[in-house]
């Protein structure tokens, strides 16, 4: 696992990084920027867009290309314009099998600037993966089941994603958020699959469902879903007599962060909801959402910025948290709880923003990025030679 991390520190830009990624050119140390990753080049190898300020506030955008050793090389004659507030991502727009670019941001007058990058890589085109087959449930006992299937392959990425569809109705998705277009299996949007292993295990009550899963490769191209399959789930089941009314309403809070996310693996959306001082926990149980104690850290330490993902691959939910304490901290989540697993202390992160993303290729999870700030006008480039 890696962490990517750039902020402030007495009010210079700073990058903590580990040694899982190396920049040949230098590290570069930026401020009040973004991370956007994706294989921009269809190599099969995850690039990395930064945007931000230097230590002299010049806006700067570069990318990074990921070499076959694992280093990250600076693209050379590609000249992005810099912006800072600024947000960044990939995103095949036009549907023609390579990323192109959007940034949003301030340039160096700070003037408001949207610009468009048009991918120019050549005849090299993305297709989306193979669709999973050998699709099987078990059923584990009490409710848990277990969804399997053979791995999707594909022309480029040899570490692909997968996307689970599951729902109540024939072809449905009334238990799932797949955000991909059900019948072509195009993403509506290009963010991290959620899960990198071939199973998903959750619990369900009794009844019959159908679902399908789809493979999803590093340029986010996605596979059409596999053909829908029926499972009829039966154990004994208690209904709970609730005795007295409680209020169960999740209280405001002013500058609030939240991160919605799968707990319990119960195939609901549970709430991790906070702000500068305050840390609180909410399961969805019995139709409502219902305030629990789990350990996210100190409540009187309030979150600066919170974000959720499968980090070690085992199918279940994990928490990103920096902190306004200056912690970023990794939790991991053990079944219904969280397990701190890494701590980075002391380096000064201020107005982080998070993203967690697959920079390497490997089967050891997901890595985390970190960085700081966001926003919009009209501008369209190509991604290629300068001179084209």
């Amino acid at each position: 696992m890696t962490i990517l991390g750039i902020g402030t520190q007495n009010n210079s830009p700073i990058i903590g990084i580990n040694q899982s990624v190396e920049f040949i050119d230098g590290t570069p140390t930026l401020k009040d920027g973004d991370i956007a990753v994706g294989d921009f080049n269809n190599d099969g190898l995850n690039d990395i867009l930064l945007t931000g300020r230097n230590a002299v506030n010049t806006p700067q955008a570069a990318i990074y290309y990921q070499r076959s050793d694992k280093k990250f090389a600076k693209v050379p004659n590609i000249s992005l314009d810099g912006l800072y507030n600024s947000t960044a991502d990939w995103v095949d727009y036009d549907v023609d099998g390579d990323l192109d670019l959007i940034m949003t941001g301030l340039d160096a007058n700070s003037i408001q600037r949207t610009f468009f990058y048009k991918s120019n890589t050549g005849v090299k085109k993305n297709t989306a993966p193979s669709m999973p087959t050998n699709l099987r449930v078990i059923d584990k006992g009490n409710g848990f089941v277990e969804f399997k299937w053979d791995p999707s392959t594909d022309d480029y990425s040899s570490f692909l994603g997968y996307n689970i569809r599951l729902g109540t109705t024939p072809g449905g998705s009334e238990l799932s958020n797949t955000m991909s277009n059900l019948q072509t299996g195009s993403r509506l949007l290009t963010v991290t699959p959620p899960l990198f292993i071939n199973s998903y295990t959750t619990q369900l009550s009794p009844g019959r469902y159908y679902w399908s899963v789809q493979g999803i490769d590093q340029g986010y191209q996605g596979s059409t879903f596999a053909t829908d399959q029926i499972f009829d789930l039966k154990y004994e089941w208690k209904l709970l007599n609730q005795i007295d009314i409680v209020d169960r309403r999740v209280s405001p809070m002013s500058n609030p962060k939240f991160a919605l996310l799968d707990i319990d693996n119960d195939n609901d959306l549970d709430l991790i909801y906070g702000s500068s001082n305050d840390r609180k926990v909410y399961l969805y149980q019995e139709k409502e959402y219902q305030l629990v104690s789990k350990n996210i850290g100190d409540r009187d330490r309030g979150f600066e910025n919170i974000v959720a993902g499968d980090v070690n691959n085992d199918g279940k939910i994990d928490l990103v948290i920096n902190g306004t304490d200056k912690q970023l901290v990794i939790y991991l989540n053990t079944g219904g709880d969280f397990s701190e697993a890494y701590r980075l202390t002391n380096n000064g992160l201020l107005q982080t923003k998070l993203k967690i993303i697959d920079v390497k290729i490997n089967r050891e999870g997901l890595d985390i990025g970190v960085i700081k700030n966001d926003l919009e006008e009209n501008s369209e480039h190509r991604l290629g030679n300068k001179s084209n």
